[in-house]
């Protein structure tokens, strides 16, 4: 009787340590609406789930994320419902780079002068006419 209260104890704990483990899903998209306890995310590739929240959700930074704001959802499956355990709101992406396309610098028409102070062109005797 002994033996079988032991076996009886040993599968009960292996049963409840696999009923509470969870498997945990991510999603990342924008935040469409936050009302209550439930909070609307659209994907980048344009589907959109539901999330329960409450007070188990951690969010961070620890604050409610605003619409259009982008979130990285960490949640899992409890009665047939998406259950939001972490709420990331991520940065705003880096903007894309600017590509400058640079003219090669024109030629600038200005008369060059000798290191006589004459311009080009000038008459021999250094009185900075023109010929």
């Amino acid at each position: 009787m002994v033996l079988f209260m032991m076996c009886f104890a040993f599968l009960v704990i292996v049963g409840l340590e696999t009923t509470l483990a969870q498997q945990y899903f991510f999603f990342q998209g924008r935040v469409v609406s936050l009302y209550k306890d439930q909070l609307t995310v659209k994907g980048n590739s344009g589907e959109t789930m539901y999330f329960a929240i409450g007070r188990n959700t951690v969010h961070v930074p620890s604050r409610m994320p605003g619409d259009g704001e982008r979130v990285r959802v960490t949640y899992f499956m409890q009665r047939g419902h998406n259950v939001a355990s972490q709420v990331e709101i991520l940065p705003p992406p880096p903007p894309p780079p600017k590509t400058t396309v640079t003219a090669p610098p024109e030629q600038e028409a200005k008369e060059k002068k000798s290191i006589f102070g004459c311009a080009r062109g000038c008459s021999p005797s250094g009185s900075g006419e023109k010929k």
